[in-house]
């Protein structure tokens, strides 16, 4: 139970007290209106991020090595992507009138894409056959490469900080995911892709919301 919960911890302080520290070194430099302006911008990116998730966290390791439990994974990765799809075209016909500056703004527009990669996250697997001793790790990673850029784009007085800070937030959330498949294949569990059909997909999403309300097993 510790180290679970110090696997947790790292993540934490990998992402969030890099990105703490560069903040820090940046009220230090009176760069308060740079620091609010790439929070709103990574806060909105975030609850994109995890609102594509769709609860995949619990019910996929609720539901991996149940009957047609891969199929019900990409099922879910499917319903995933069409969700992050219209969260994406949404946010692109709300933004202009939210009124942010350019920095927030470019820092939502150019990591666009994360919502849409995150959809592919195995998060749920890896908790259910108790291997997510890198789940801890990563989740820092795109917070930790937004730190990087955001410190690297001041330093060298560049005029696109929020065009950086997306890229390298979007950049540390794909590596995230690809080290996942990449822990799965190492650990020979079988996650190839599966052709789901419409009609699989609605029966899996009824399913798994009766699971999820009433608890059956």
């Amino acid at each position: 139970m510790s180290r679970e919960f110090g696997r947790i911890l790292s993540g934490f302080f990998l992402g969030q007290g890099a990105m703490f520290l560069t903040q820090t070194w940046l009220l230090y430099k009176e760069q308060l209106p740079l620091i609010g302006a790439v929070g709103i911008g990574l806060g909105v990116v975030s609850l994109m991020q995890w609102s594509a998730d769709l609860g995949g966290v619990y019910i996929i390791s609720r539901n991996w090595g149940r009957e047609n439990g891969l199929r019900q994974f990409w099922a879910h990765v499917c319903a995933r992507i069409v969700f992050s799809l219209v969260m994406i075209v949404s946010v692109l016909m709300v933004i202009p009138f939210l009124g942010l500056n350019k920095i927030s703004n470019d820092v939502i527009l150019f990591a666009m894409l994360v919502p849409f990669i995150w959809s592919f996250n195995s998060v749920g697997i890896l908790d259910n056959q108790k291997i997510n001793y890198l789940s801890g790790p990563l989740s820092g990673l795109s917070w930790l490469f937004a730190s990087l850029a955001l410190g690297y784009s001041v330093v060298f007085d560049l005029g696109y900080v929020g065009q950086l800070v997306a890229i390298g937030f979007s950049l540390g959330m794909t590596l995230t995911v690809i080290v996942q498949y990449l822990t799965l294949r190492r650990e020979n569990i079988d996650v190839e892709f599966q052709v789901v059909s419409v009609k699989f997909l609605i029966q899996s999403s009824l399913i798994i919301k009766y699971r999820v309300l009433f608890r059956s097993v």
